[in-house]
């Protein structure tokens, strides 16, 4: 797979971050499908997001054995 370039991880935050405008809390995963991220990337891109304090990475397991992609503010 090609790595990604930054234009695409800056457009997914910016849906992100205006998802979380909306409501305090945003599934994230149709619009990172959308942009061309599969979870794994939007994973490790929630991660870093909140590691700069910018969201609180609410992507956890499931019972189901999926993941959640939400974010919360």
């Amino acid at each position: 797979m090609p790595e990604r370039k930054f234009n695409d991880a800056s457009e997914l935050i910016d849906e992100i971050l205006n998802l979380l405008e909306e409501g305090e809390e945003a599934d994230v995963r149709e619009v990172s499908h959308e942009i061309g991220f599969d979870e794994s990337e939007t994973r490790e891109t929630l991660e870093i997001l909140e590691m700069m304090g910018l969201v609180k990475n609410l992507a956890r397991p499931s019972s189901f054995g999926t993941e959640t992609l939400k974010v919360s503010a």
